[in-house]
């Protein structure tokens, strides 16, 4: 299923996870032309979708994981489930992230997916958000 664009909340991936929990492929992007001004999911909703629809095996989604509510995020994740799971592809795309957050984002992730999983940001060429995401890419693979 891929969109052609819109804001995406909280609210709407519990519904598209609860309502398509076989889903293997999900590709819901934001606007382009006005990153910082459109509603994205928090890394709760990531969970949520994750936990619901353990057949994924690629999902593009920019999530929420800036300062404002990571700590909280982190502290609270819990599993999706014990049984194995396909390799994850999942693109945030220009997701907001803490500065300086590569640990904690990887080790939730990790929480969240028991098995193979790579992330893939697309930031531009230079800035300290893109370096966050390789970083996070980085540890995922020496995980691997």
């Amino acid at each position: 299923m891929d969109s052609p664009g819109m804001e995406i909340d909280d609210e709407v991936i519990s519904a598209i996870s609860s309502a398509w929990p076989n889903l293997v492929r999900l590709k819901l992007d934001g606007f382009y032309d006005t990153p910082e001004m459109f509603a994205r999911p928090s890394l709760h909703g990531l969970a949520e979708i994750l936990g619901r629809c353990p057949k994924l095996y690629h999902l593009t989604l920019e999530v929420d994981a800036s300062a404002r509510h990571l700590q909280a995020e982190v502290a609270n994740a819990s599993p999706a489930s014990s049984e194995p799971h396909e390799k994850l592809f999942l693109n945030v795309r220009t997701s907001p992230i803490a500065e300086n957050s590569e640990e904690a984002i990887f080790k939730y992730l990790m929480s969240l997916w028991p098995g193979e999983f790579e992330v893939w940001s697309t930031w531009g060429e230079v800035g300290w958000q893109r370096a966050t995401w390789k970083k996070v890419r980085e540890l995922m693979q020496q995980r691997g």
